[in-house]
């Protein structure tokens, strides 16, 4: 019943899905994070799916842009805002308490519309590219990476904010909690691109260091946006790969 209770609470965190509301424990929200992969691979499934019904009826195209819509409905943009957020903090050129004020403000700016709409266009690119072998294992790595980058990110760097939602999820994410997630995330990954699989979770690793690196040298810390900054590229970054290496 614990397990089940966390997944259902990382599922209402990152997507919306209604039904899994209530079975949600928001007080335990930090140790969920063990299932934010599992949730990315679940998604990866129904926009598997949804893709390869949609290939039956359209063309590439129409089925990348539709695929893509279904995505940002699932998970009511969330990740999107949070890139765009973060994209217009970090671009700012202002010091570290303007850079935090600038991605508070509810606005976006040009450079989180310009973010938004690269991101989107390479998504879009991929999907409307892919044949029916490589949508659902595909898409099952590169969302459950994605959701892993996130976590690795909150375990290994501090919190900007004492009282932000990355210090919430922190505060019940232990070492435990994270080599479980990482575990996780390499044997659905390894599974079904084997072995490409095993090389995207290490590349999701990397870049999640690497943009954290990024984040903590200008803000001291993560944000809430800056985890779904993280999500959107690393995401984006293993589709494009495993477009451009796997069979």
């Amino acid at each position: 019943m614990y397990y089940w209770q966390m997944y259902c609470t990382a599922m209402a965190f990152l997507t919306r899905f209604p039904l899994v509301h209530r079975f949600a424990n928001w007080e335990r929200l930090g140790e969920s994070v063990i299932f934010f992969p599992l949730v990315g691979a679940t998604l990866g499934i129904l926009v598997g799916w949804w893709w390869l019904a949609l290939d039956w009826l359209f063309p590439g195209h129409l089925t990348g842009a539709l695929a893509l819509a279904v995505t940002l409905m699932l998970t009511g943009g969330l990740h999107l805002d949070g890139l765009m957020d973060s994209s217009d903090g970090l671009f700012s050129g202002r010091n570290r308490e303007g850079i935090l004020e600038v991605m508070r403000d509810s606005r976006v700016g040009a450079h989180g519309v310009t973010a938004a709409i690269i991101l989107m266009l390479i998504k879009y690119s991929v999907l409307s590219t892919m044949d029916n072998r490589q949508a659902i294992p595909f898409l099952i790595t590169a969302f459950t990476t994605g959701r892993w980058a996130m976590v690795f990110a909150l375990g290994w760097f501090p919190a900007a904010r004492p009282d932000g939602l990355a210090h919430h999820l922190k505060k019940g994410l232990t070492p435990l909690h994270l080599v479980a997630s990482t575990v996780l995330t390499v044997a659905v990954a390894g599974i079904v691109v084997f072995p490409f699989g095993l090389a995207m979770a290490g590349l999701a690793g990397l870049m999640a260091w690497w943009i954290g690196n990024q984040f903590t040298a200008r803000i001291g810390g993560m944000t809430g946006d800056n985890c779904g900054a993280i999500l959107e590229i690393v995401e984006t970054a293993v589709l494009v790969t495993l477009m451009a290496f796997a069979p």
